[in-house]
């Protein structure tokens, strides 16, 4: 019973890598000969571990005309199928172009497959027709260049009853293998000659990659410097901006002094000196005992009566030396001369 177990695991495993080997065979046949999107839509792994008809279809047809197209059109005249009447035919036709393979290639074991057997296309044994043929079309595409068609690849050595006929073989062989050699040392020694220079180049690029790394660190540095210059700036123009600021505000109150100053030397100079009583400043309402306002009028008797006690108790007193006075002129001139200086900036 184990022996049975391990036998039909060695055959799965043996299936699958006759599946992969089909896939891996037609994939490289693709890089080469781009198929159609037909067949782009139906090629997978694995596609024929189960019956497909579309990829069958699609598959025999792309190989077929790969190894001889000229044959595969006159053994199958329609193409693409359009009806089950066409793909009947298409499996007899496809049985036909078999043999005529099997005439043509008798050193490849394609094995042979009869209609009834391409009804339903899937398994192991016709994966196995699928990959014969995949190899035989591979094979004839090692053979010939595609821009020449000639024979790439050296014929098998085979003993001849006739010994001179051997011998031109053998020949033959060595002068093919002797042009072998020599284009694979003339590709060896272009080799070589790409890698030193590619080498020496690449030493070059590393050391301006090293140069420029260096002179990168630099400039950041450099950049460094002038932001912290530029910080250093903005906050020493900032400090200068609120002294600046404190300075407007000292001069806004001397200009506001000399403008009084002014008003008060232009009342002063004038001949016609009026006293206005004005109820709604403010004002002593009494000088002492006296009542100086009445009502809504100034009592100007009770005012200077009042003015007159004042005076002479000694408690008003407003004299002024004439140094002081000059003092008092000077100041006024120097606030009037830094405000007209202050209008000017």
């Amino acid at each position: 019973m184990s022996r049975l177990n391990i036998t039909t695991k060695e055959q799965k495993r043996f299936e699958a890598n006759l599946h992969d080997e089909l896939h891996n065979n037609i994939f490289l046949l693709t890089q080469e000969y781009p198929p159609t999107k037909e067949f782009q839509a139906v090629f997978k792994k694995d596609m024929f571990v189960k019956s497909n008809s579309a990829a069958f279809q699609q598959v025999t047809h792309y190989l077929f005309t790969l190894l001889d197209p000229d044959l595969t059109k006159k053994k199958i005249p329609l193409w693409p199928l359009y009806d089950s009447k066409s793909e009947r035919d298409f499996r007899k036709q496809v049985a036909e172009m078999t043999d005529a393979i099997r005439v043509k290639y008798q050193q490849v074991a394609i094995p042979p497959i009869m209609p009834s057997q391409l009804v339903c296309p899937g398994g192991y044994n016709f994966a196995k027709y699928v990959l014969k043929l995949s190899m035989l079309v591979m094979c004839e595409h090692l053979k010939k260049d595609v821009a020449t068609k000639e024979s790439q690849l050296l014929s098998p050595i085979r003993p001849h009853p006739n010994p001179v006929v051997t011998n031109a073989i053998v020949r033959n062989l060595k002068l093919k293998t002797g042009a072998v050699e020599a284009r694979v040392k003339q590709t060896w020694q272009n080799f070589q000659e790409e890698f030193v220079a590619a080498t020496a180049g690449a030493g070059s690029l590393v050391q301006d990659l090293a140069r420029l790394e260096g002179e990168l660190r630099g400039l950041n540095l450099e950049l460094k410097e002038l932001k912290m210059c530029a910080n250093q700036t903005r906050r020493v123009d900032g400090e200068g901006l609120d002294g600046l600021r404190e300075e407007m505000a000292h001069l806004e109150g001397i200009r506001n002094l000399c403008s009084m100053c002014r008003e008060s030397l232009t009342y002063l100079n004038n001949d016609r000196l009026e006293l206005k009583f004005n109820k709604n400043e403010s004002i002593a309402k009494s000088f002492g005992c006296l009542n100086v306002v009445d009502g809504e009028e100034l009592n100007l008797h009770n005012f200077f009566s009042g003015l007159t006690v004042l005076l002479a108790s000694g408690d008003f007193d407003m004299s002024a030396s004439s140094n002081q006075l000059n003092d008092i002129i000077n100041f006024v001139s120097e606030l009037t001369e830094k405000y007209n200086k202050l209008i000017n900036n």
